[in-house]
């Protein structure tokens, strides 16, 4: 056996003993009230800047595998109430239960999403990110690109207003009527994306505190500003898009690794997966997160995402994207 083979032996064989030196066990969480979000985590206290683990809603199930002193708590959480939490270890009972203490003022219930969807919407002043992937194959990484993020944002808001101009429909640009709103966006839309960066779709309605955006500065005065009248709708609608492109190098670099590649491939077969098409696939695509907020309150009602497989520097996709927007909800 080969030095490097022995070397990939004892790698593997230590990670097999590793993971049969964890021990598994599976708890009953319980609270009261019922109906809180479990969630597993490794810190003593939740961090919303990370995707945690949910196991649904209380009366149910974490199953909890220990290694070593590595530690584990379970938190639940629901809307109006403090999240109770609670270490666990190899010795603790198979039964959690956590009791929740009341939050004075909140309401019990979240939003009817359902019926947010089914609202009239004012769209506020959407925002691109955009990130330019650069390297060639899997050796590659992404840097902010944020002047051409603010051509694009000026097109795509430009498009849109063009769009939804006397269309008549669920949907209407803000800043069609109230141009100055453009202006003011500028100091709201740094400190909303922070906030709005924490925000988990699947996690808005088991909130201890409802998402408010009055919170963000100048975001208060900016709703009341463009807040429609009584009977005109209830939600305030705000996308953004978060864009990655290829640079023209990364295009050409991967072209040419990928046919360099099978010339070394036809030469030694053994490199077969040097120009795997995997690794030179584009990586050009949107994330577009629907942001809905109830008008009289600023709280976030709603988040849809939607993947969008489209350049957004080109025309054409630039298009396609102000045409999804101005469909929404119906994104399908």
């Amino acid at each position: 056996m080969t030095r490097q083979r022995r070397v990939c032996w004892l790698a593997l064989a230590g990670i097999v003993a590793l993971v049969g030196c964890g021990t598994s066990r599976q708890f009953t969480v319980v609270s009261e009230p019922a109906g809180a979000l479990i969630v597993e985590h490794s810190q003593p206290s939740l961090d919303d800047s990370v995707l945690l683990e949910s196991d649904g809603e209380t009366p149910g199930t974490a199953k909890v595998v220990f290694f070593g002193e590595t530690p584990h708590y379970v938190t639940v959480q629901k809307r109006g109430y403090e999240p109770a939490t609670t270490k666990l270890d190899e010795q603790s009972p198979e039964v959690v239960n956590l009791e929740l203490e009341p939050i004075p003022g909140v309401p019990r219930e979240p939003p009817d999403q359902e019926a947010a969807r089914r609202g009239r919407y004012l769209l506020m002043p959407v925002d691109v990110e955009l990130q330019m992937k650069t390297g060639v194959g899997a050796v590659g990484h992404l840097e902010p690109a944020p002047l051409e993020a603010e051509r694009l944002t000026g097109l795509l808001r430009t498009e849109l207003a063009e769009r939804l101009a006397g269309a008549g429909g669920r949907l209407q640009a803000a800043w069609s009527a109230s141009p100055q709103l453009l202006d003011a966006w500028g100091q709201v839309a740094a400190p909303l994306h922070d906030v709005l960066r924490k925000l988990r779709p699947g996690l808005l309605a088991y909130r201890s505190l409802p998402p408010l955006l009055d919170e963000v500065d100048a975001f208060a005065e900016v709703r009341q500003a463009v807040r429609p009248e009584d009977g005109d709708g209830r939600y305030l609608l705000y996308v953004w898009c978060r864009a990655v492109t290829e640079t023209k190098g990364r295009k050409v670099g991967n072209v040419l690794a990928m046919l360099a590649g099978a010339v070394v491939e036809g030469v030694n077969p053994s490199y077969a997966s040097i120009s795997n098409p995997a690794v030179f696939a584009p990586s050009s695509g949107a994330m577009l997160l629907f942001y809905v907020i109830d008008a009289a309150t600023s709280e976030v009602v709603l988040i849809v995402p939607y993947q969008v497989d489209a350049d957004l520097t080109k025309e054409r996709s630039m298009a396609a994207v102000s045409d999804l927007i101005a469909r929404f909800p119906n994104l399908e």
